[in-house]
């Protein structure tokens, strides 16, 4: 998160860089200047530009050094514009790479009640998890609430059901609210999915209702319990969030993961 963190805040900082430098870009003058050295060594400015009308290449003379100023400090914003846009088209598939759960959101939403087992991270390759001893429970775990259907099976929400159609679509393996166990500890991710070309196990969690109070209670719960068991975010869970007013469910956003850590 430390790292998802240090990336946005350079993307927001190229982002503020960019707005800065199209401003002072803004002048109407075109072209560059040209400087020019008499026999006597006395310097003179010249503006190179393209006329509009004509289409040919022209050269006029420039008095005024704040005119070469304006003309200089625009190029220069211009060269800096593309690198900064070109930047943000780097970070912006790297921001997409990680999960969707920002610290200082949580802050304000959870204060002093989410408590981060201290773990480290578990070794690539080193995952206790096995496809084939994940069993699904959705039958038997709650079967009350299980009120929407789609690809052959019922879920417990719209959101869940947006999940599982992304599954489809990209052909993914998946299995829904698959009992996980390790020791004495049980716990029922909403889904476990399958790299579909290395066949590693990622677990998804959907946190559709953070805006109410009993729901982020469970959320506090459950997510340092998923850390205990070796399911951590930004490792092999990927979480999407939805917070009433501040953060909606994205089908790009379910996607952008989907392609980022599953195909």
């Amino acid at each position: 998160m430390d790292f998802y963190q240090t990336v946005r805040a350079e993307y927001l900082r190229c982002q503020a860089l960019l707005h800065t430098l199209k401003r002072y870009a803004k002048t109407p003058l075109t072209g560059h200047v040209s400087v020019r050295r008499n026999r006597n060594g006395t310097v003179r400015y010249y503006r190179v530009f393209r006329d509009w009308k004509t289409g040919c290449r022209k050269t006029e003379r420039i008095e005024d050094l704040a005119m070469v100023n304006d003309l200089n400090r625009k190029n220069l914003c211009l060269r800096w514009q593309r690198t900064a846009e070109k930047n943000m088209e780097l970070l912006e598939p790297v921001l997409s790479h990680f999960t969707r759960i920002d610290p200082s959101i949580l802050a304000a939403v959870v204060p002093g009640q989410l408590e981060i087992p201290d773990r480290s991270y578990p070794q690539k390759n080193k995952d206790p998890f096995q496809w084939e001893d994940l069993r699904p429970s959705a039958g038997t775990f709650r079967p009350e609430g299980l009120a929407f259907e789609a690809d052959g099976r019922k879920f417990r929400s719209k959101g869940e059901v947006a999940h599982a159609l992304c599954f489809q679509k990209y052909d993914l393996e998946y299995i829904y609210e698959p009992e996980v166990r390790i020791g004495g500890i049980v716990l029922h991710p909403d889904f476990a999915v399958r790299n579909k070309r290395t066949g590693r196990i990622y677990f998804w969690e959907y946190f559709g209702m953070l805006d109410v109070k009993e729901y982020r209670d469970a959320f506090c719960r459950k997510l340092p319990a998923l850390m205990e068991l070796g399911i951590i975010p930004g490792y092999n869970l990927i979480c999407t969030c939805e917070f009433k007013g501040i953060c909606e469910l994205n089908i790009s956003d379910i996607e952008a993961k989907i392609k980022a850590y599953l195909l």
